[in-house]
């Protein structure tokens, strides 16, 4: 007697594995996404303490920044005073302003200084 072939499965794996593995890659997906969004930013390494609570500086595009007469520094509708103006610690300029409850404060600057 001969003995019948099994008939040859592409896949062994069920409905229910392919849920587990598509849980299983949403699962790290998120996981990565949330460890890169909780990365802290690394110039928040150098601002000053008094300058930045953390969430109140972001980087601006130098051009951007306009140096007035007597030391001020303006950018958009903020003045910032010459006390206010730092000298950057990379090759960007950088602002902080604080939110109020009227409105916006600005902080201090970070400007690439150039001599």
């Amino acid at each position: 007697m001969r003995r019948r072939r099994q008939a040859y499965s592409r896949s062994k794996w069920n409905h229910s594995d392919w849920v587990l593995l598509f849980v299983f890659v949403a699962l790290i997906g998120l996981m990565l996404l949330l460890w890169l969004l909780g990365k802290p930013v690394e110039a928040h390494e150098w601002y000053a303490k008094q300058c930045c609570g953390g969430n109140d500086c972001r980087p601006v595009p130098c051009e951007e920044l306009v140096e007035l007469g007597n030391g001020d520094w303006k950018w958009q509708v903020y003045t910032f005073k010459r006390e206010q103006v730092h000298s950057s610690h990379d090759s960007k300029c950088h602002i902080c302003i604080h939110p109020t409850g009227i409105g916006k404060m600005p902080l201090c600057a970070y400007i690439q200084m150039w001599t």
